[in-house]
């Protein structure tokens, strides 16, 4: 079996292309510098291939016919959204919706979160010095926010492994762990 990753060397791509190799897939995954691609992700056989999120002939090139999962940890505008489903498109095969966390946690939740993992102690300054109920709330947590949803994905059989606080822990656990071995 063999996966591509677009934008692999990342926390997300990084964890799932060395998941996948180490189930035996062939892995190859996408980044913008060599120098990103983690040691680990090298010695577990995954390939690196330096290309933009904008070269969608070159992603093309790169699934060709023998990729059977492509992996897009980049779309972030609608124009790579369009661009992914006219390199795939008419490509038969199965397709997984891109899923977010089950639960948002307020800005204040995660950095508390981040410094228990860290053994920090300190006390968080609020910019307009005030606390409160919405003290930590995202900006885009408004009258019209934009609302990330797993329902979609929880109709096709997705079960999230945990909220977003839980899954922030283990990120900061492997973050943190090269860190203190030092």
């Amino acid at each position: 079996m063999r996966a591509v990753i677009l934008g692999g060397t990342g926390a997300i791509g990084g964890a799932v292309a060395a998941r996948l190799a180490a189930a035996g897939w062939s892995v190859d995954v996408t980044g913008r510098d060599p120098g990103s691609m983690p040691p680990e992700l090298v010695a577990a056989g995954v390939r690196f291939h330096q290309v933009q999120r904008s070269e969608t002939s070159t992603i093309g090139r790169l699934e060709g016919d023998g990729a059977d999962l492509l992996v897009d940890l980049l779309a972030y505008r609608g124009a790579d959204v369009r661009a992914l489903i006219e390199t795939v498109g008419g490509k038969p095969g199965q397709r997984l919706l891109n899923s977010a966390d089950p639960d948002t946690p307020s800005a204040e939740q995660i950095v508390h979160r981040i410094g228990e993992r860290l053994n920090w102690d300190g006390t968080l300054e609020l910019l307009d010095g005030k606390a409160g109920p919405t003290a930590g709330d995202h900006p885009w947590r408004s009258a019209h926010p934009f609302v990330l949803s797993t329902t979609a994905s929880e109709r096709l059989g997705y079960s999230p492994e945990g909220g977003a606080v839980e899954l922030l822990t283990q990120e900061v656990d492997w973050i943190a762990e090269p860190i203190s071995v030092r």
